[in-house]
């Protein structure tokens, strides 16, 4: 188990930030379209060769939804779904996500078994998130997924 570390910058107009791992090297990049239609992160490596992209599906204004593709290739739909409290599906490769969306604190499985979890870092200037991957192979979905929840709870948030 390794941890990516997230930090977003406040007030980036292209919501660009890098993703670091636990010792501060810079391992990706995420950029996000300003005013794309649809709203969509490109995960990028250090090389700056695009690896992911997140992407707002249109027509989902009251429950966002989103695809997730790994080298041109849609791994997963992700759906907010319809609920009193934050709720989640995922279609696509039998995947759960469970905890509490309000505080970016869940985590997310695959066939039952953990593959990654995220906690928000409190009392800092700008959203910090850590990331926990438990299966290396999985790593880009994990992000993917946090990218679209975070992009959803920031909207509802007014930010």
């Amino acid at each position: 188990m390794y941890k990516l570390l997230v930090q977003q910058k406040l007030f980036s107009l292209g919501e660009k930030f890098t993703i670091t791992d636990e010792l501060g090297n810079p391992k990706y990049y995420v950029q996000g379209s300003v005013f794309e239609i649809p709203k969509n992160f490109i995960i990028y490596d250090m090389n700056e060769q695009p690896l992911a992209k997140v992407e707002r599906v249109l027509n989902s204004f009251f429950l966002p939804r989103f695809t997730l593709s790994i080298h041109n290739e849609v791994v997963a739909r992700i759906n907010k779904e319809f609920s009193f409290l934050p709720k989640y599906s995922i279609e696509g490769k039998d995947i759960k996500i469970n905890g509490n969306f309000f505080g970016m604190d869940f985590e997310i499985l695959h066939n039952e078994k953990k593959i990654g979890s995220v906690n928000k870092s409190w009392f800092k200037l700008a959203d910090q998130y850590a990331i926990e991957i438990d299966d290396s192979n999985k790593e880009l979905l994990v992000l993917g997924i946090v990218l679209a929840i975070d992009y959803v709870k920031r909207l509802q948030d007014g930010n």
